[in-house]
């Protein structure tokens, strides 16, 4: 590196501020630092974010399998059990850090026996799902009468109980954390996505033994007769939000009914009504319009700031893409999406990175013995 390192990052400063005080030289050389390091980065981050939409998107088919199965008037009849609405009590999830909301509410009108609905696609210990199961747990029953007036109908509390949809790779990492920790009233239906069935855990039951044996004997897409359809969720990944409503409805709409000049501009309102007609929540119209009017505003923002839209006006926003065909206008904005999220991680973290090199090269400069003798970030 030669002579040319004069200036050294004070402790927690920051690359763009360190980098405003560097000579023309000593800028080359931690240009250099970050490009290097965004070589390898930037193919690692578009690997994570395919995995998290993927991930993403298994979670919500299914959710979208135990919806569309209680929604079957066959399974309703059997069981008793119907699917009212998803994402119970999500309105309150952002009141404090201890609240987690379940996924799906099924509720048996003759009974008034509930079950609250958790799906995970992935899990890598045992107990992490049953930590946030519990604290979904006691936002239920703090809630009990709040879900009582949303439905109508009383819900007997003894008669609650909590599952647990997983994968069934991780079936048993799950059920041997449920016995070791005591886990209570947790029953776990594990989908065999090969065999594309869900079944209730074998050493598990429920409180009513005709759903127990029905969940034994395991519900798959084979059942599924009468046609029901969560296309997606209120915490479905913003990127798959901006895809399914924006571009699946929005712009097709546009493409083939809507009389515009251009189906690329969409109109603000159109993406709310959308997002109003294909989201199920148990709210009421006025909490309902206040949340949905947010989501809009949170997936055009997230388009707006990876590149996907451009604001055309207060009301519409313009798709940034190439191609008119629904496939065509969907995978460039993928890639593009890709390309940029992972470009931006990556930069996010190499800027650290070099700061980083950039110190322990220039203590090699100035002969000092260690590194902690230069103060760190």
């Amino acid at each position: 590196m030669g002579d040319s390192i004069t200036n050294f990052p004070s402790p927690k400063e920051e690359y763009d501020d360190f980098l405003k005080k560097c000579s023309n030289e000593e800028r080359i050389i931690l240009e250099n630092l970050k490009e290097e390091c965004k070589k390898f980065k930037v193919p690692s981050k578009k690997e994570v974010i395919i995995e998290e939409i993927d991930k993403n998107k298994r979670h919500d088919n299914l959710v979208n399998l135990c919806a569309q199965h209680f929604a079957q008037p066959d399974s309703i009849k059997k069981t008793g059990y119907q699917f009212y609405f998803a994402e119970p009590l999500i309105e309150f999830q952002n009141d404090g850090d201890s609240n987690k909301s379940f996924d799906l509410f099924l509720y048996n009108q003759k009974s008034h026996a509930s079950i609250f609905i958790e799906c995970k696609s992935s899990i890598t210990k045992g107990l992490e799902p049953l930590t946030d199961v519990n604290k979904a747990k006691n936002l239920v029953e703090e809630k009990t009468e709040y879900l009582e007036q949303i439905i109508g109908e009383p819900i007997d509390k003894d008669k609650i109980e909590f599952v647990l949809c997983i994968y069934d790779k991780d079936t048993e990492k799950v059920f041997n954390a449920v016995e070791k920790h005591n886990v209570n009233n947790v029953n776990i239906w594990a989908y065999k996505p090969h065999s594309k069935i869900i079944q209730l855990h074998p050493k598990q039951h429920h409180k009513d033994q005709g759903l127990t044996d029905f969940l034994s004997d395991g519900f798959g897409y084979a059942d599924l007769k009468f046609k029901y359809e969560l296309p997606f969720l209120y915490t479905s990944h913003k990127y798959r939000l901006f895809i399914l409503a924006i571009v699946g409805h929005c712009y097709r709409e546009n493409l083939f009914g809507r009389s515009s000049s251009n189906p690329k501009i969409i109109l603000k309102k159109h993406i709310i009504q959308v997002l109003k007609d294909k989201i199920s929540l148990g709210v009421s119209q006025a909490k309902l319009n206040e949340i949905i009017e947010q989501l809009a505003d949170d997936i055009i923002k997230h388009g707006l700031n990876y590149g996907l839209c451009e604001k055309n006006d207060e009301n519409t926003i313009l798709l940034s893409c190439r191609g008119n065909k629904i496939e065509s206008v969907i995978k460039n904005i993928e890639s593009k999406y890709f390309d940029k999220w992972a470009l931006f991680k990556a930069e996010k973290e190499c800027k650290n990175d070099a700061i980083k090199t950039y110190k322990e090269k220039a203590l090699v400069l100035l002969n000092q013995t260690t590194i902690d003798d230069f103060p760190s970030q």
